[in-house]
């Protein structure tokens, strides 16, 4: 009679249990299934300019329009998308000026040299060749324009790199307008393509 009473007791004891190992074995089952957090995103590096490579020359002045300006790009991410945008004559006071031509460049798989990328834009040529004209070719992650109402001139951050060409059919400077390649704050303006004249 005692051993019945004591089996009696045992059983829900081990029931009890076998009842908690299968929560405990649960819990510590979700705790092993929990995905990982998300991992760190590279920053957005600004797109840089390789002056001195670009096409034609912008150290001189142009006497003849180009059939297109050519522009090497340099990223920091080789999958990294970027704008870009030519300008003629820019008037900062005139919020309505669109760019003359305008595009994006993607990654390409297949490229080697990823990390640099050359634009090829054709612009256009002025109709008044009666007086100097300035090209400006910026480029950019993303500009203002595209989502905050600002000019289409303006880079969001983290900036922008641009280019400057002057073309006269003179082949000189005179009349040009001073330009200012303020779009980054550290740009130097004698290597952003305003130097001196001459011809290539």
């Amino acid at each position: 009679m005692t051993n019945g009473v004591g089996l009696l007791r045992i059983r829900p004891v081990a029931s009890l249990a076998a009842a908690l190992a299968v929560v405990v074995a649960g819990v510590s089952g979700c705790l092993v299934v929990e995905p990982p957090g998300d991992l760190p995103t590279t920053p957005v590096r600004r797109p840089t300019i390789r002056r001195s490579e670009a096409s034609p020359v912008a150290s001189f002045v142009l006497g003849a329009w180009p059939e297109s300006f050519v522009v090497p790009v340099e990223l920091v991410d080789a999958s990294q998308t970027f704008q870009w945008r030519v300008f003629v004559d820019y008037d900062p006071e005139d919020r309505r000026v669109e760019p003359a031509v305008f595009g994006a460049s993607a990654p390409n798989l297949a490229d080697r040299n990823g990390n640099i990328r050359l634009v090829r834009a054709t612009v256009p040529a002025p109709t008044d060749n009666g007086r100097c004209h300035v090209i400006e070719f910026l480029v950019a992650a993303r500009f203002l324009g595209d989502l905050e109402g600002r000019t289409a001139h303006t880079p969001a951050a983290p900036g922008g790199d641009s280019i400057v060409w002057f073309y006269s059919p003179g082949g000189d400077l005179a009349g040009c307008p001073v330009y200012s390649a303020a779009i980054d704050a550290g740009a130097d303006a004698s290597d952003a393509g305003t130097g001196g004249v001459g011809t290539p």
